[in-house]
């Protein structure tokens, strides 16, 4: 195993296959991979030394920016902590009231137990009264056919009526005519 840096400092195994891939990309004529020996890590320690200024400004900026979020964080939390001990009023209240419509809730519940039994009763009376009605329809249907024959031989008995009026003054004009002629 060979480690070789290319040109963007990076170190790879020589012999692995994502550094076969890489050199794939690049024309033969620009790989400027270097064997890793001493004098190149003896030329890379001034570099390392270059950017130890900017990284200890990048970590002091983020150790300020650290330091003022967090103490915007403790004033949320002590927010918080107010509006927690507000909220904790609020659950009592709320408590109360939950234990109010409970026990409303449970009083409705008794009084739909005794309107369930009441209608069971009126549901019973219903039904008795449901088979009466159902005679009454029938009762009402056979009369109702009687009446409509009632009806019927009324309207025979008044063409027949109608008819021996008729007769009865054909033969009293003809006894009339017969009184005259005699």
């Amino acid at each position: 195993m060979t480690l070789t840096i290319d040109e963007f400092g990076r170190c790879w195994d020589s012999d692995s296959p994502a550094f076969q891939n890489s050199l794939a990309l690049v024309p033969e004529a620009n790989r400027r991979g270097l064997p890793l020996k001493l004098d190149t890590l003896t030329k890379a320690v001034p570099a390392v030394t270059r950017l130890r200024a900017p990284l200890r400004s990048i970590y002091y900026r983020a150790k300020k920016l650290a330091r003022t979020q967090t103490d915007g964080l403790k004033m949320e939390n002590a927010e918080l902590r107010a509006d927690g001990g507000n909220l904790c009023v609020k659950m009592e209240g709320l408590r109360s009231v939950n234990d109010e419509l409970r026990k409303e809730i449970e009083m409705l519940r008794g009084q739909v137990a005794g309107l369930k039994e009441g209608s069971e009763g009126q549901r019973e009376e219903n039904r008795k009264l449901g088979g009466v009605v159902g005679t009454l329809k029938e009762e009402n249907e056979d009369l109702w056919k009687d009446v409509q024959a009632l009806t019927a031989r009324n309207e025979e008995l008044e063409a027949r009526v109608h008819w021996l009026q008729e007769v009865v003054q054909r033969r009293n004009a003809d006894l009339q005519l017969a009184k005259r002629q005699l």
